[in-house]
């Protein structure tokens, strides 16, 4: 089976969705944190309406926790002062 790559678009390949659960997972929060979301319409992370049950694209959900980083804080190198 090929592998399944974010550029779905691109090939017109659909791969496959991810349920609520799985995406919970993921994301190591509960499934009804995900619920709220979708019933506030968490502009942030993408769904597909399917029946009742709510289906998560994985590009979705890889763009979802890359707008979501935080990059770290560079340091500054202090200049030692001359010796006297």
């Amino acid at each position: 089976m090929p592998n399944q790559t974010a550029d779905t678009q691109e090939t017109g390949h659909i791969g496959k969705l991810l349920l609520a659960d799985e995406v919970a997972d993921i994301l190591r929060m509960s499934p009804a944190t995900l619920s709220g979301w979708r019933s506030k319409r968490n502009p942030g992370l993408s769904y597909v309406t399917w029946g009742t049950s709510p289906r998560y694209r994985p590009e979705d959900v890889r763009r979802f926790i890359d707008d979501h980083v935080v990059a770290a804080p560079t340091t500054k190198v202090r200049r030692q002062k001359p010796s006297r």
